[in-house]
């Protein structure tokens, strides 16, 4: 574990207890997706964030064989019956890029992270014709670059970014794609692995808005804590009088004593 105070920025308390073991980081490893999805539109559009939102907002996408194969449901909303529905995602499930990416964040969905896995990759191979591609010529490249580039350019997007923040490969890492189906053509390079330090030099340097630019970091940041409520990990009644907070910062105001909530950390803790 990690632990950092910065109630009073000039006067910092850090802890730290085994943070250079490494674990498989699972859901964590969908933060280096965001990471890499933020870092190749800042290159796209070096000189203006609301270009980038822009793009977001008004690019959509089909999940067609990436997203499939994933147990996490998404939220779907019908406007005209005005209900709401929670399923897996399908084939021919379309969202703009920011909803895939909510839905890869707030509930986790392994469809979703492969999607912009996928974009991500797209965005770096096309440059600036990746704001006119269609969903024909994005699977035509696939098909046709050979298999082992198409694996390099998927671990240098998703890697490169972390290293850029000073974090090595042996803090932080991601292999591979979030589902099987998106294996087909992308194959998995030296596994995931994830630690505490790895993951406290992100969260520091994305509160210092260090992460891609100022702008990026506090919209990955509002992504990040805009979770949807889970209990799985609660259900236990030797729970009952515990409070439980999944992938969580634990902030103790040892003044006030309070307990503040950042939805982040890849652990459990438990306060009994």
């Amino acid at each position: 574990m990690t632990a950092l105070d910065m109630s009073n920025p000039d006067n910092l308390k850090y802890a730290e207890h085994r943070e250079k073991v490494g674990y498989q980081p699972g859901s964590v490893g969908k933060i280096a997706v965001l990471l890499a999805v933020f870092d190749q539109l800042q290159k796209l559009c070096p000189d203006s964030f609301n270009d980038r939102a822009n793009y977001l907002k008004n690019i959509k996408v089909t999940a067609r064989y990436w997203g499939t194969g994933d147990h996490h449901t998404i939220p779907i909303y019908d406007i005209e019956k005005d209900k709401l529905t929670k399923r897996r995602v399908i084939a021919s499930d379309e969202f703009s890029l920011y909803e895939w990416l909510d839905h890869m964040v707030s509930v986790s969905n392994n469809g979703a992270a492969s999607v912009m896995y996928r974009e991500a990759m797209l965005m770096a191979a096309f440059g600036q014709d990746y704001f006119f591609l269609d969903a024909e010529k994005a699977e035509n490249y696939f098909k046709e670059t050979p298999r082992d580039s198409l694996t390099n350019l998927a671990h240098s997007v998703v890697n490169q970014p972390l290293r850029k923040l000073g974090i090595t490969e042996n803090e932080w890492k991601l292999g591979g794609m979030f589902t099987r189906p998106a294996g087909k053509y992308v194959g998995r390079k030296g596994g995931s692995i994830g630690t505490p330090k790895g993951l406290m030099k992100f969260l520091l340097q994305l509160e210092q808005g260090n992460v891609v630019d100022e702008a990026s970091s506090l919209e990955m940041k509002r992504l990040l804590y805009l979770t949807d409520r889970r209990i799985r990990y609660a259900k236990s009644p030797r729970l009952d009088s515990a409070a439980v907070y999944f992938k969580s910062v634990v902030i103790i105001n040892a003044t006030e004593k309070k307990i503040l909530i950042v939805k982040v950390m890849p652990v459990m803790f438990l306060i009994i």
